[in-house]
């Protein structure tokens, strides 16, 4: 079977996104495209993504997306092939954890040091919790619109939905989809709490096959000291390896320092885009690139001159504080990514 027959393409107003570092710019409209998400777990690697650049005649549009495609080899930026081009925007790992390696030598395996940091801050947040378990996991119907009311708070205080648009959604669909998952057992909701009140919160879900998909997370900024996400994690997926079946969990989309710390696999993947040659994608394409490049030379240089991570807190404090949820000086402890998909 060939890698574009694994592929389902779906219709939709094609747009990309111009941004500097984690601040959002401005969005762009490429016009009518095709777009997909495979199965990262479930399709076969690709040597070269401009062999799917043909698409575009296939569905008579000019731009085409695909996220997270599979890839056995690191890709070109740019390819050029006839009358299309191909641009890769973004490459990345996408992470699993190996169930049959078995709880104990699994954590066994992880980094003794920052797995005890880790250990010792979550003790240190349930000793908070005076009239509350320090942590819950939801699993039925009902417990899932309590898990959510719980969650939405967490969500929209989060530097991630802040700066990303990221969290749990409110939306009617997604709702009905998390009930339906509840009601055939294959949704699981975590809450961590902090002096009684809920600090971080994780959402996953069951596929049939034995993978664990783990999807939304995000923990409030006011309890950083903590590490939350950190913490919240770790119990997840402890709670996840007791489940009969259990195969792999797929750590979902981004390689993230807490992914990496986690994560025992990995598969190469990369974000593509396909266009027709036009001067106005030209101009799209280079002027994103070119902005990338901006990017990655601005984050070298504070880093040698030990400011990235400065910058990066002082550029979220300012897009928190301008949403009346500003981020807490002085936060210590283990770095806290979880929730950067």
């Amino acid at each position: 079977m060939s890698q574009d027959a694994q592929l389902a393409w779906n219709r939709d107003e094609m747009s990309i996104l111009f941004g500097f570092g984690e601040i959002r710019l401005f969005s762009v409209k490429c016009g009518p495209g095709v777009h997909a998400a495979p199965d990262v777990l479930r399709t076969q690697p690709l040597a070269d993504p401009a062999s799917l650049a043909g698409v575009l005649d296939e569905y008579g549009v000019d731009a085409a997306y695909v996220q997270s495609l599979p890839l056995s080899e690191m890709p070109r930026k740019f390819s050029s092939n006839g009358k299309f081009m191909t641009y890769v925007a973004y490459s990345h790992y996408r992470l699993s954890i190996d169930v049959s390696l078995g709880l104990e030598r699994y954590l066994a395996g992880l980094g003794k040091t920052r797995f005890a940091k880790i250990r010792q801050l979550g003790r240190k947040a349930a000793k908070t919790c005076k009239e509350t378990a320090p942590m819950r996991v939801f699993t039925e119907p009902g417990e899932m619109l309590e898990f959510h009311r719980q969650a939405r708070p967490i969500a929209e205080r989060s530097f991630q939905s802040a700066m990303f648009g990221y969290g749990l959604p409110n939306t009617p669909e997604f709702i009905a989809s998390m009930l339906a998952d509840a009601e055939r057992k294959a949704a699981f909701g975590y809450i961590l709490y902090i002096d009684d009140k809920p600090a971080a919160y994780f959402y996953s879900v069951w596929e049939e096959g034995g993978v664990m998909h783990f999807l939304q997370t995000g923990h409030d900024k006011d309890y950083s000291n903590y590490s939350p996400g950190m913490v919240l994690f770790l119990e997840s997926i402890k709670y996840a390896f007791a489940r009969p079946g259990l195969t792999i969990i797929d750590l979902d989309i981004g390689d993230f320092d807490y992914k990496k710390f986690y994560a025992t696999n990995r598969t190469l993947c990369a974000d593509v885009y396909f266009f027709r040659k036009t001067l106005r994608n030209y101009a799209i394409v280079f002027g994103k690139y070119g902005l990338q490049k901006a990017t990655r030379l601005t984050s070298r240089l504070l880093e040698k001159l030990n400011l990235r991570l400065k910058m990066r807190n002082a550029v979220r404090n300012v897009v928190l504080a301008v949403k009346g949820k500003r981020q807490p000086s002085g936060t210590q402890g283990v770095p806290d990514s979880a929730g950067e998909k």
